[in-house]
């Protein structure tokens, strides 16, 4: 590993806001069975993986790689090897940050997974309804339902891949569906014989014929991104054109949870379903559209997520950024892509 007068440098180079070897957080990996572990600040560490912070000197207590941080032992270099073949130590040290488990004692353990259970109800609520009357589910009926049913939280996966995963999972249990669309699907003669099995699933609302067709009806997020797909796959760019009129078609009303039993608001289901009110919450960001909070927080973390920063880079390109529910619908590799990219 390194020399004792190494390991004292690495000590006197620590931040100066920072008290070394205090409150020390360990991040654990295991390969090949074997398991490794490094001393970090816990407060950076998830500034880390979210990119926020850059150095990572700023995130290690050490740049020691040990097989147990508690007792001091180190990791063998033989151990090492057989783990990461010839991986100079600090790639070693930025893949067991990247990919291992952060530990924490249990308070803190126990408030990070409340807070990400309450990312995760949030999301649920923006992005569902009540399947049966198309009713928007309350933040805290979800939130109570997610407690009964002792969904698992992993400390190390983002809240909307969880939430989504949650939706796919218990959306029949719960009795929830994503809440549709509104779109507007102008079209050729040429891309309605390309398009016509995806052009059915649209509930249309009105349809307009003329030299070419114009749709405005409402989709599942699901099949909107079988649209856009298609249109981009069979080269039908200049043929149609998909647009989102409304991210979240919701019912008036609230709905339920078949979770909760008695404890449900009944609502009648509506016949039309009509957008939910626009509502100006202050807090807006001036790249994405139709980003606005109520909350300074949850506005100071727009800034970190993927959708902002992907809509940065395409503005560093010229072109138009996008709303979150096209983003949601994208590839993750077409996104990672330019997220990527060294356009600024």
């Amino acid at each position: 590993m390194v020399s004792d007068i190494s390991f004292i440098i690495n000590m006197l180079r620590q931040p100066v806001t920072q008290v070394p070897l205090t409150n020390v957080a360990v991040v654990k990996l295991k390969k090949n069975g074997i398991k490794f572990e490094i001393a970090c600040y816990p407060n950076k560490v998830s500034n880390w993986r979210d990119g926020i912070e850059k150095d990572i000197n700023e995130v290690l207590q050490s740049k020691d790689i040990f097989s147990n941080v508690q007792k001091g032992i180190y990791a063998k270099q033989a151990d090492l090897h057989k783990a990461f073949g010839k991986a100079p130590d600090h790639e070693i040290i930025e893949a067991i940050l990247k990919e291992g488990e952060l530990q924490v004692n249990e308070l803190e353990r126990k408030s990070q997974q409340d807070n990400i259970l309450k990312d995760i109800a949030s999301i649920i609520a923006e992005k569902c309804v009540d399947a049966q009357s198309g009713c928007p589910v309350p933040y805290t009926i979800i939130m109570r339902a997610l407690e009964e049913i002792h969904v698992n939280i992993k400390m190390n996966q983002p809240a909307k891949k969880q939430a989504l995963i949650i939706i796919k999972t218990y959306k029949d249990k719960l009795g929830l569906e994503r809440a549709k669309m509104r779109i507007r699907l102008t079209y050729t003669p040429l891309a309605k014989e390309a398009l016509q099995s995806l052009i059915d699933q649209v509930i249309s609302e009105s349809l307009k014929e003329d030299q070419n067709f114009v749709l405005v009806g409402l989709i599942h997020p699901e099949n909107y991104r079988s649209i856009f797909n298609a249109i981009k796959d069979k080269h039908l760019e200049n043929e149609a054109n998909l647009e989102v009129l409304n991210q979240r078609v919701v019912a008036e009303g609230e709905g339920k949870l078949k979770q909760l039993g008695n404890e449900e608001v009944k609502v009648e289901p509506q016949v039309v379903a009509k957008p939910a009110p626009a509502v100006k919450r202050g807090l807006v960001c001036n790249t994405c559209p139709d980003a606005e909070f109520s909350d300074v927080n949850d506005h100071r973390n727009h800034f970190k997520t993927n959708w902002h920063k992907y809509n940065i880079k395409r503005k560093s390109r010229g072109v138009e950024p996008i709303g979150e529910a096209e983003f949601s619908i994208m590839p993750e590799s077409e996104i990672n892509d330019l997220l990527n990219s060294k356009v600024v």
